[in-house]
């Protein structure tokens, strides 16, 4: 806290500082704890530390009151009894000690219990994961492992938390396509083995983030890529969750006219400098001519519309 101080305001008068020492039978050690923590959660930091280091401050805060992490009740509870220590409303707490949970079910998922620092500036999608996963705990727990996979397979992916964030939404309103996803993924992860060697890069030590004087703090430190998995098929992956955000993405659009007109801008893209015909005789062209084949039988399909409007 000095050091903060000095940094704040300079070192002028707090070159030394009056100590008070308590009698033993006056303070005990989860008193002390206490005060740390409030020094650390408090937000009204010039210098703040990268999201890990608040997290896990939260972790610590919410263990020594004996969270129960798989008690719905029990997090709410705590939650509240931390809510004026770091200066967020309970719902917030709340939020965040799902970030947490999840982000510790991340790293046993990927045998690397405890290594924090491999998750930098991941806690918006860890927050976006803990939003679902409250829901799933609630209505659909069968389901939990699936969904979770799926999600956490974005993480590997290196998706942002706007695209966990679409999967959400796909989740609630389209469940037909978010079961399509979460079975490509199954299938696309099916030949990779966690257990083969270090499943996580190692991005760096956590480090103190200087802001400006009068400058604004975002909610969140700025998104990273996220980690980077050895050995997992992020290509297959990360295309499989592509295809249906951009499916779902066009299945809310509700201009028809301009759907097709998006269409044919990618189809004529498709003919520019013969980049169709050469894919066709490159290694790919198998999977190319299933998909181009998908199309005319579409159109074959819903030609007598075209016919009928004319």
């Amino acid at each position: 806290m000095v050091k903060r101080l000095q940094r704040e305001i300079g070192s002028t008068g707090l070159e030394w500082v009056d100590a008070i020492i308590l009698p033993g039978e006056d303070i005990d050690e989860p008193s002390l704890l206490e005060m740390e923590q409030r020094e650390q959660l408090t937000e009204n930091f010039k210098v703040r530390y990268n999201d890990i280091d608040y997290l896990l401050a939260l972790r610590e805060a919410a263990e020594n009151r004996e969270v129960d992490w798989f008690d719905r009740e029990s997090i709410e509870s705590v939650a509240g009894e931390l809510q004026s220590m770091v200066e967020k409303s309970k719902g917030e707490v709340v939020r965040d000690l799902f970030a947490v949970k999840y982000m510790d079910i991340f790293l046993e998922d990927s045998e690397q219990a405890g290594q924090y620092h491999r998750l930098l500036k991941t806690l918006e999608r860890f927050r976006d994961i803990g939003r679902m996963m409250m829901q799933v705990e609630d209505q659909y727990p069968l389901e939990a492992d699936r969904i979770l996979q799926t999600l956490f397979a974005a993480v590997r992916a290196n998706r942002g938390h706007l695209e966990i964030r679409v999967i959400r939404a796909m989740f609630k309103s389209d469940r037909p396509r978010f079961d399509k996803l979460a079975t490509k993924v199954a299938d696309a992860e099916a030949g990779w083995d966690v257990t083969a060697g270090p499943s996580l890069s190692n991005p760096g030590s956590s480090v103190p983030i200087e802001t400006e004087a009068g400058e604004e703090e975002s909610e969140a430190d700025d998104e990273g890529p996220g980690p980077e998995v050895a050995n997992y098929p992020k290509v297959a992956v990360g295309t499989a969750i592509e295809l249906a955000i951009d499916g779902f993405s066009a299945s809310q659009q509700d201009d028809v006219a301009q759907v097709l007109q998006e269409i044919c801008n990618r189809l004529e893209v498709l003919t520019e400098k013969n980049r169709l015909s050469s894919a066709l005789s490159r290694d790919e062209g198998i999977k190319v001519r299933e998909n181009l084949e998908k199309i005319v039988q579409w159109v074959d399909e819903n030609r007598h519309l075209a016919d009928r409007a004319i």
